[in-house]
């Protein structure tokens, strides 16, 4: 279609989705082209700008760094008039001042070389806005013309039957030498998980288009808090222990950002690009590429599922940064126009398709599915579509099981469990082995970085470590305020003690960076004001301290053998240094309780305190370590329980106190509490009057407490060599008979646990409730 409007020079602009189909069908071809699509040409015929664009809106008119990127796209289209409009008005003032401050760059030659060019507009249905513009330049449309042709869609019940009828129909295709490169699939996200699945079971594969950001990565989470550490560039990237390809990426960002690492808002820029960069999915040859409806190409068997409201077509909402009002005054798209387009666009591709499959399901296991608005006089419904079960034994082994459970809960019987029982009646229903077998081969082939809760992963259960921390298994996280309440209070509170500290404008600040949901608001107004408190609070609790050094959010990684290293981040270390000496205190703030019993360690269990013992004496941190106390602070303490005869400031004051172990050496523990006889800073602390500990306070000496460096050494080591051995089987701890490696295991329900998997031990010392709360 292209080539009956080329000439000898030729500019074609179509959607980067396009691009690679137009350079194919052109390269054979002896003509001249470029190929760009919409915004590259606004950057070549309007004008091009670089970070420092973005810095100049956000310093000069108070815009988050997404608003700058906003307001930059829609310069393009603004005059130098009055709009009578004040966020138009707002635009122009922008943009001239971006002018007069040379932060808009011109391409003169661009405009000359537009003037001479063919230009051929492919793919898009642009704007009234570029219809004018283009009036006086050589350029053409590519417009597919309706086809009205009847359209067959079949209709299933299930999202798998329609799955398993497509998967039937590609493998009939493939026996009749169809080469399996030239068979396409267009899919919504919610098929991803059981199409692969199927498909996989008759060993075909699938390139799946997933959609990962950089920021959804636990190592960016920690990149992100070395940066707000003030640590360089290179110092974060000779740090980074990940594949290549995720490495590239992160450094083209940050080599973006060289020139502004100084800049306050530095770390809001690298979110905003850490989420909008994503990883790049592993390639399959020889398997089935899963393309958008605009990548259709009638050389290649295409199979269109999911032919639901849900998915097609794509809904505008006027929720822009412009609203559709001002729009109009643009002579931009509505999002009512582009409601329109969409739908023309997509019965314009299915018309002019051939070889394209369509189909729709009317529910999945979750969720029910409308037919789309699409569908009109021109498609016809095939209904009662027959599924065959000869492509998997495997696979009709698992339907089996399926119309088992619906026979056995639901009493159902369908033709599909009596079909299935015919050719399959010596199978054993309700019989498993839940034992974990796989083979590996160099499963780590880089050095394995523990930290304190993949240590604990392990020593819960040894199943649990493979799923967490080798598979990397993670939840959907539809919410994630928790989390990003955390990374907002932890920075926070590294800040407190800077000398030009802002406890309102620090906050405000670092709220701007994240996407909180309205109905967070209120809830976000009572956080701020407990941290506030927390803030003041230990404030007053640090005069009874003699240690006046301090370091916060600090990372700590130590080699540990030729194949381990292990890493830990510490929310806050106090230290002196007397004599040659140095006193250390370690804090961790919790948002929960925590109940640690020092007899469980041996047992690999709630060790978080203890490595980060192990981490301060066995780093280069400090010269002749002296640890003073290593604590849990626990923050947050919103829900408080009552006491008729303390007021709810003492209460909320002795929530904050420091739980944990102190040195029993007074001359030491004095240095961090002037009043450790009786302290209002660390929790059960105090003497009798013959100057000894009281029973309840917890105190070890020095001996001890380098006994638990070398405890914690000992765990790694043991783990280490257990890992390296690929032991990952079924094997959660059971203390004194309560089952401590299930209770907060989000994998309980599909280990299948069995009595005689659990790893029993009974100790009569162990007396405390095991609790772990959510840090």
């Amino acid at each position: 279609m292209l080539k009956e409007f080329l000439n000898e020079d030729n500019l074609i602009i179509c959607p980067n989705i396009l691009k690679e189909k137009v350079v194919k069908e052109l390269n054979d071809l002896f003509v001249s082209f470029k190929v760009m699509d919409i915004n590259e040409f606004n950057n070549n015929f309007f004008y091009a700008y670089d970070i420092n664009a973005n810095l100049y809106i956000m310093a000069n008119y108070n815009k988050s760094y997404k608003e700058s990127i906003e307001i930059l796209k829609y310069l393009y289209f603004i005059k130098d008039i009055d709009y009578k409009i004040e966020k138009l008005n707002e635009l122009r003032n922008i943009k001239n001042s971006l002018i007069n401050n040379n932060l808009l760059k011109e391409n003169i030659l661009f405009k000359e070389y537009f003037k001479k060019v063919n230009t051929i507009i492919y793919g898009y249905n642009l704007d009234l806005f570029y219809k004018e513009l283009f009036k006086s330049y050589n350029v053409n449309y590519i417009i597919n013309n309706d086809n009205y042709k009847n359209i067959d869609v079949y209709e299933f019940k299930q999202m798998e039957d329609e799955i398993v009828y497509v998967l039937n129909d590609i493998i009939d295709k493939i026996n009749n030498n169809v080469d399996i490169n030239n068979i396409k699939l267009i899919i919504s996200k919610e098929y991803n998980f059981l199409l692969e699945n199927i498909f996989n079971i008759s060993n075909i594969k699938v390139n799946l288009k997933l959609k990962t950001s950089l920021y959804e990565l636990d190592i960016v989470k920690e990149i992100i808090n070395a940066l707000k550490d003030n640590k360089s560039f290179q110092e974060i990237i000779d740090n980074l222990n990940i594949n290549k390809d995720i490495l590239k990426k992160i450094i083209t960002i940050f080599n973006k950002y060289i020139d502004i690492y100084s800049n306050p808002n530095l770390i809001e820029i690298l979110t905003y690009e850490f989420k909008n960069t994503y990883l790049t999915n592993p390639k399959y040859n020889n398997a089935i590429d899963i393309i958008d409806i605009d990548e259709i190409d009638n050389k290649n068997y295409n199979y269109l599922l999911g032919f639901n409201n849900e998915n097609y077509p794509s809904i505008y909402k006027d929720n822009d940064y412009l609203i559709d009002e001002y729009k109009k005054i643009l002579k931009l798209d509505t999002s009512t126009i582009k409601n329109k387009k969409e739908r023309d666009k997509i019965l314009n591709i299915i018309y002019n398709s051939n070889n394209l499959f369509i189909s729709y399901k009317e529910k999945d296991l979750f969720n029910t599915y409308l037919k789309t608005i699409l569908l009109n006089d021109n498609f016809n419904i095939i209904k009662d579509n027959k599924i065959k079960y000869n492509f998997s034994h495997k696979y009709n082994l698992r339907k089996l099981i399926n119309e088992y459970d619906n026979y056995y809960k639901y009493n159902i019987v369908s033709n599909d469990l009596t079909n299935l029982i015919s050719n399959y009646n010596d199978f054993k229903y309700n019989t498993y082995d839940n034992s974990f077998k796989a083979n590996f081969n160099n499963l780590f082939k880089d050095k394995i970085v523990y930290s304190y809760s993949s240590l604990d992963n392990y020593y819960n259960c040894h199943f649990k470590y493979y799923l967490d921390n080798v598979l990397k298994i993670k939840e959907i996280d539809t919410d994630p305020f928790k989390k990003d309440l955390g990374s907002i209070c932890h920075y926070i509170l590294s800040k407190y003690k800077d000398k030009d500290f802002d406890f309102e404008k620090l906050w405000d600040k670092e709220i701007e960076k994240y996407n909180i949901r309205n109905n967070n608001l209120l809830l976000l107004d009572k956080i701020k004001n407990e941290l506030k408190y927390d803030i003041d609070t230990i404030k007053k609790q640090e005069e009874y301290s003699k240690l006046d050094n301090y370091l916060f959010e600090k990372e700590i990684l130590i080699d540990i053998e030729k194949d381990a290293k292990f890493k830990g981040f510490i929310d806050k270390l106090i230290y002196k240094e007397i004599d040659n000496n140095t006193y250390v205190s370690i804090i961790d703030y919790k948002t929960g309780n925590y109940h640690a019993d020092i007899k469980k360690f041996k047992y690999g269990l709630d060790l978080q305190l203890p490595t980060y013992v192990f981490l301060i004496k066995n780093s280069n941190l400090f010269k002749n370590v002296k640890i003073v106390g290593f604590y849990i602070q626990k923050i947050m303490n919103g829900d408080i329980k009552f006491d008729i005869k303390k007021s709810i400031d003492d209460i909320k004051y002795s929530n904050l106190k420091l739980k944990g172990y102190s040195n029993s050496d007074k001359d030491i523990i004095s240095l961090f509490d002037i009043n450790y006889e009786n302290s209002n800073y660390i929790t059960s602390l105090k003497t009798t009057k013959d100057g000894s500990f009281q029973k309840s306070a917890k105190v070890l000496n020095t001996d001890e407490i380098n006994s638990l460096s070398d405890l914690v050494y000992n765990h790694i080591i043991s783990a280490n060599k257990q890992i390296h051995a690929y032991d990952f089987h079924i094997n959660p701890i059971k203390l004194n008979n309560e089952i401590i490696g299930c209770k907060y295991c989000k994998y309980r329900d599909i280990c299948f646990r069995r009595d005689k998997d659990f790893k029993e031990i009974i100790d009569n010392e162990i007396v405390e409730d095991y609790t772990n709360e959510e840090a």
